[in-house]
């Protein structure tokens, strides 16, 4: 279910430069868009700001507004189960029958029975309904599913469905709900079956999931960039079991994950146990003629050494990953900026002249930023990330307002100067 559009609030009171931002962005996003908006959306009115998407504050503010329309669908519906992440909706009610049965429109059925005779939603008419709760907001049939769960069947599906859903919905993207302390094994692992998958004798064998195990790789790196937490030893003892034998050389694609999360999380025991397992298991392989062994050998040490100095990279000499690195350097690769930048800590901190590890907290190093690094910049750069850079401190403003430092390191990597964006910071975000 998708809620529409939102009228844009009242205006707030100086004393909240946060949420002056806040409308200020909302407006001049809304104004880069009219005219697409005239063409695409023709319904919306001129008062209406709408949220960006991918804005931080969207999520809440569509929280905020939304609020009273979860209370009343509480208190008035009591579903057996109601979840909700921003305009994702998930509403579970028993039925005495499937209502697809002899309903030629069973979704307008359905809100109407539910939805509408409460008087939660009105029908506005052409498949879309007003929100009573919140004026502006719309809820639209046509992004409406409704499956019906027959209780003397499986309902593994649903269950699959909530659990998403309480996944995107956490506090933290990167920690979603019941995942934190899963195993490797629990993870890299997903049974295959043939039939009802709430019967044993289903299950027909077993193979690895390389998507989850990607991600919970990435999970836990980005974990370790949000915290301070020490190296957890479930995770370290759970990638030297998975990557053991043939799963080991199968997923030499994930060799560089790991090794980036061992190097931030500063686990040099299993970092170097797990290089030491790896090069093991190389010299293991086998093909039906030797010289195309051979050459699977070196191509395989090959990608090694390289998945090591694109850890050694981010996590720069403090790591210890450079002696590990026959051949490849990885201070080339931090020259050139071909690293992985969204495991910087702090933002374009790999755009300056420092020298320390890429992943720590605090740069304690002096720096400033590097000219051959903006010239060359292999991507491009939001204006955000060069104003987080001029306010962190890590580099020397001068006498410069750190809206044209931002606005200068802006126009060195794009080779474009600042549009849209208008610089009113009061005298105390200055100081």
């Amino acid at each position: 279910m998708n809620s529409a559009n939102a009228a844009g609030p009242s205006t707030p009171d100086n004393s909240y430069p946060l949420l002056k931002c806040v409308q200020d962005i909302g407006a001049a996003y809304r104004g880069s868009i009219t005219k697409l908006l005239a063409q695409t959306h023709q319904d919306i009115g001129n008062d209406v700001t709408g949220l960006p998407i991918g804005l931080c504050s969207s999520l809440v503010l569509a929280n905020w507004y939304l609020q009273e329309f979860d209370r009343v669908v509480l208190k008035s519906v009591r579903p057996a189960y109601y979840g909700r992440y921003v305009d994702d909706i998930l509403l579970v009610v028993p039925l005495p029958s499937d209502p697809a049965v002899d309903n030629d429109n069973p979704v307008a059925g359905f809100i109407r029975d539910l939805l509408v005779r409460p008087r939660i939603l009105r029908n506005s008419g052409n498949g879309v309904y007003a929100i009573r709760a919140r004026k502006g907001l719309q809820l639209q049939q046509s992004k409406c599913i409704l499956q019906y769960f027959d209780a003397r069947h499986s309902i593994a599906g649903l269950e699959k469905f909530q659990k998403k859903l309480e996944e995107n919905g956490s506090d933290f993207m990167l920690l979603p709900v019941d995942e934190a302390d899963n195993s490797m094994e629990e993870v890299a692992y997903e049974l295959l079956y043939e039939g009802s998958v709430n019967k044993f004798r289903s299950v027909k064998g077993m193979a690895e999931n390389r998507y989850e195990l990607a991600k919970h790789l990435a999970r836990q790196t980005i974990l370790h960039l949000l915290t301070d937490d020490p190296p957890d030893r479930k995770v370290s003892r759970g990638l030297q079991k998975f990557f053991k034998g043939r799963s080991a050389i199968e997923f030499f694609d994930l060799w560089e994950r790991v090794f980036t999360l061992l190097g931030i999380a500063g686990d040099q025991i299993t970092l170097k146990a797990f290089s030491k397992q790896l090069k093991s298991e190389i010299m293991r392989v086998k093909a039906d003629q030797v010289t195309v062994t051979k050459q699977l050998i070196v191509d395989l040490n090959f990608h090694l050494d390289l998945s090591l100095a694109m850890a050694d990279a981010v996590c720069a000499e403090d790591a210890g990953l450079s002696e590990l690195v026959d051949g490849i350097h990885a201070e080339t690769l931090r020259r050139a900026n071909l690293l992985r930048h969204h495991f910087v800590r702090r933002p374009l901190l790999n755009f300056t002249t420092y020298t320390g590890p890429l992943c720590a907290r605090l740069a304690t190093l002096p720096t400033k930023t590097d000219p051959r690094k903006l010239e060359y910049s292999p991507r491009f750069v939001n204006f955000d990330e060069c104003m987080l850079l001029a306010y962190s401190g890590d580099i020397t403003l001068g006498r410069k307002s750190a809206f044209d430092v931002a606005s200068d390191i802006f126009e060195g990597i794009n080779r474009r100067t600042v549009t849209g964006v208008n610089w009113s910071a009061p005298d105390n975000l200055e100081e």
